[in-house]
């Protein structure tokens, strides 16, 4: 069996990129009452793919950081879609909507074959089957008919990282927050729920996408059940982290 590989869930560089020169990351879970640690290397598991496999994630994970970096900073050429109330419009970036689609079901497989990042009642074999074998043979998993849509966050709490949510509402859905970037992957045939069906990638080189200042209120009431249980342990490490920080940078 060959060794495996220290897997990413979720790309390095974004997780860099949060914590900034100090590293300032820390996981919360609701384990025992409240557990936090430091997690200055993002998500990642040891234990679910080898070298060989992890490369193949390469070309989508490139295409999905490339993408956010234009998308949060507004980097040209983008241009406006009106939305269909006419109230809003929506921007429209160029993007291999084929790798994004990969990136997104491959980071939602990612943890999902990972026991860390999914909890075993929201396991989905035939999801991960389905992707598993599109991604293995190099083929395109937007053509498995599987609805995904990006949605940027730049409110305060856009910035959080989050364990793949599962909505099993009328449409289900997974959710998965990234810092800044969450991309929305339908769990079902009936695909996304109305709206976010709307901007849902669609096999071209352009990538319509919803980008919002607003707090996503669900977002809000999860992180504060996680903090309120870790709340003094945590601010303890991030001040620790930030200390050792700035230290570094005066040396």
């Amino acid at each position: 069996m060959p060794k495996l590989a220290k897997c990413h869930v979720y790309p390095e560089s974004i997780s860099a990129e949060l914590g900034g020169e100090a590293r300032a990351l820390v996981t919360m879970s609701l384990e025992g009452g409240g557990r936090s640690s430091y997690a200055r290397a993002g998500m990642y598991d040891r234990e679910i793919v080898c070298p060989s496999c992890e490369e193949l994630f390469k070309d989508a994970d490139d295409c999905a950081i490339d993408f956010r970096r234009r998308v949060l900073g507004w980097v040209p050429p983008y241009r406006f879609l009106p939305y269909p109330d006419a109230t809003i419009k929506l921007p429209i970036f160029p993007g291999d909507s084929r790798l994004l689609h990969q990136f997104a079901v491959q980071s939602w497989l990612r943890a999902h074959l990972s026991n860390r990042f999914i909890e075993k009642e929201n396991k989905n074999s035939d999801l991960e089957r389905i992707i598993a074998k599109a991604i293995l043979d190099k083929s395109e998993t937007i053509d498995l008919g599987i609805q995904v849509a990006y949605v940027f966050d730049v409110s305060p709490f856009g910035r959080l990282m989050m364990n793949p949510i599962s909505h099993t509402a009328v449409f289900p859905m997974y959710e998965l927050a990234m810092g800044r970037m969450t991309v929305l992957i339908a769990s079902t045939d009936k695909g996304l729920p109305p709206g976010f069906r709307d901007i849902a990638l669609n096999g071209t080189n352009e990538a319509l996408v919803y980008r919002t200042r607003r707090f996503n209120d669900m977002r809000l009431d999860i992180f504060a059940e996680f903090y309120s249980s870790n709340r003094e342990k945590v601010d303890r490490m991030f001040q620790a982290a930030l200390y050792k920080g700035k230290r570094k940078a005066a040396v």
